[in-house]
């Protein structure tokens, strides 16, 4: 996403994931990064494997 745009149309920058049936498709979730430490566009941000 463009944060550079986002912030100068003056919108709020927060992303939401959801994964749904999580317990049923997902093995495991690990984050790769922590919590409100800022990451650049085409960041992975967390790694997801599926059963």
């Amino acid at each position: 996403m463009d944060l550079k745009q986002i912030e100068t149309a003056k919108k709020d920058p927060t992303v939401m994931t959801l994964i749904t049936n999580s317990s049923e498709r997902v093995e495991q979730v690990e984050d790769i990064v922590t919590s409100g430490q800022l990451v650049e566009a085409h960041n992975e941000v967390y790694s997801v494997t599926t059963k």
